[in-house]
């Protein structure tokens, strides 16, 4: 049994960046468990865009696969303005994934969104939200390009009258195209002057 405190762990993704992974208190049963339980646990990583942090009460840390199993909340936060708190988290440092499997919320330069689940490349800022996902569709407009099933949500047709009523009110904004997939013929015309793409 080996105890720590104050435990650091460095390591290199799978492409040669650095992390670390702190804890207040470190503890491994047997060499050949190969597993860290862990308190007050932080993770150091080096991204494309800037330095992150994910910040956790307790968790465990498999040392053959550099993954970070977390029941709890975890907080991530990016130098560019991201920040999101999961729980039931698994996080492998090497390739920079993160999957939370028991309620996210969180927020993006563009705004901020929930969801049961959410799956995440840090790296290229990639999140999937995944069952009764919440945000603003023109939030993430603003930053990405949208397909969205027209007849799957609400959202669409409430975002258009949202987009038109601003637009009447001359407050003007850049957004990424809104790409709605239908059953019927959608003229780019027509749809642009409701708000919608």
């Amino acid at each position: 049994r080996l105890r720590a405190d104050r435990a650091l762990y460095r390591g290199t993704d799978d492409e040669g960046r650095p992390f670390s992974l702190t804890a207040g208190e470190a503890v491994q049963k047997s060499s050949g468990e190969g597993i860290l339980r862990m308190k007050n646990l932080a993770a150091q990583l080096l991204l494309s865009d800037g330095p992150a942090q994910l910040v956790a009460p307790s968790g465990e840390y498999e040392l053959a696969t550099d993954q970070v199993t977390v029941p709890d909340a975890v907080r991530f936060t990016a130098s560019d303005g991201y920040a999101v708190q999961l729980s039931g988290v698994t996080v492998d440092l090497r390739q920079r994934l993160v999957t939370g499997g028991g309620g996210v919320s969180g927020t993006v330069p563009a705004g901020s969104f929930s969801a049961n689940r959410l799956e995440a490349d840090l790296d290229a800022r990639t999140i999937a939200l995944i069952g009764k996902a919440v945000a603003l569709i023109p939030m993430l407009s603003h930053e990405y390009v949208m397909l969205l099933n027209e007849t799957g949500s609400g959202y669409v047709t409430n975002s258009c009258r949202w987009n038109r009523l601003l637009l009447e009110d001359g407050i003007g904004f850049r957004l990424y195209p809104i790409l709605r997939l239908g059953v019927r013929p959608l003229v780019p015309e027509r749809a642009a002057a409701r708000g919608c793409v």
